[in-house]
C-alpha cells in the first residue's frame, strides 16, 4: 500500500471479508491524470459525502492487500453505488486482461 493515506474501495467478496486476515483493496486517489484509462474508473464528486468533495478516480490497475485491522482502523466513508461496483469489476477484469479494450 502506497506510504500515504488514501480511502479505499473493498473489492472482496462477503464470503472473503469474514475468513480473510487481509483484505483486497483498490486506491481512491484526487490525482485525475489517466482518467479515462480503461483500468480507472471515474468517481464524481460527493459520491462518498463531505468526505470525497472533488471528482476523483479510483485506480484498478493495483489491487492491495491491508490487514483487516488496519481497514477497520479507518472511518467508513460510504458504499460505492452499484453502476460504479460494476465499473470497477470491468476496470479490473481489464487490467488482468481478461478481456480487452475493443
Amino acid at each position: 500500500m502506497p506510504a500515504e493515506q488514501h480511502m479505499v474501495v473493498v473489492i472482496q467478496n462477503n464470503n472473503m471479508l469474514r475468513q480473510a486476515r487481509d483484505i483486497n483493496v483498490v486506491k481512491i486517489t484526487s490525482n485525475l491524470d489517466g482518467i479515462n484509462a480503461p483500468y480507472n474508473v471515474r468517481l464524481p464528486a460527493n459520491t462518498l459525502g463531505d468526505r470525497q468533495r472533488y471528482e476523483s478516480k479510483i485506480e484498478c490497475h493495483a489491487i492491495y492487500g491491508v490487514t483487516k485491522e488496519v481497514l477497520l482502523n479507518g472511518e467508513y466513508c460510504g458504499q460505492i453505488p452499484d453502476e460504479i461496483m460494476e465499473q470497477i469489476d470491468n476496470a479490473i477484469l481489464f487490467s488482468l486482461g481478461f478481456f480487452s479494450e475493443d
